[in-house]
């Protein structure tokens, strides 16, 4: 199974999209400034963590603030100006069995299925890097 992901993307996990939407939070301006430094990069997410950052931003955030910003990145979704992958069972599959084999990672879960280029079982599969 391959991922859609090229090397220049940059993964947004829920605490990256917190960070970006709420302007109290203490790494909104280092967030901010990352995205807007990474500008031609393509921006990469799953809907596993689309759904704990909607989750987490309407009890943060209030209705309005999260309502706008989730129907922005949805929106930029649609534009394809943002990769959203869809967390298939084959694929939570292979990243569970991955979890198993790279012990010594801290890495999410899902994050790590997506970090590759090639998925479990592939021939050719890259290493994970190390930290966080």
């Amino acid at each position: 199974m391959k991922s859609s992901i090229r090397d220049d993307a940059l993964f947004i996990d829920t605490w990256g999209w917190l960070a970006l939407a709420d302007a109290k939070d203490p790494a909104h301006s280092r967030a901010v400034a990352e995205r807007r430094m990474r500008a031609t990069g393509r921006l990469v997410t799953t809907d596993y963590v689309l759904d704990e950052t909607f989750t987490r931003l309407f009890a943060r955030c209030g209705f309005s603030v999260a309502r706008q910003f989730s129907s922005a990145v949805l929106e930029a979704a649609s534009k394809r100006q943002l990769v959203l992958e869809r967390i298939t069972p084959p694929r939570f599959d292979a990243a569970y069995q991955m979890r198993f084999r790279y012990r010594d990672k801290t890495r999410n879960l899902i994050y790590g299925c997506h970090k590759f280029r090639n998925h479990a079982g592939d021939r050719n599969q890259r290493r994970p890097d190390s930290g966080r």
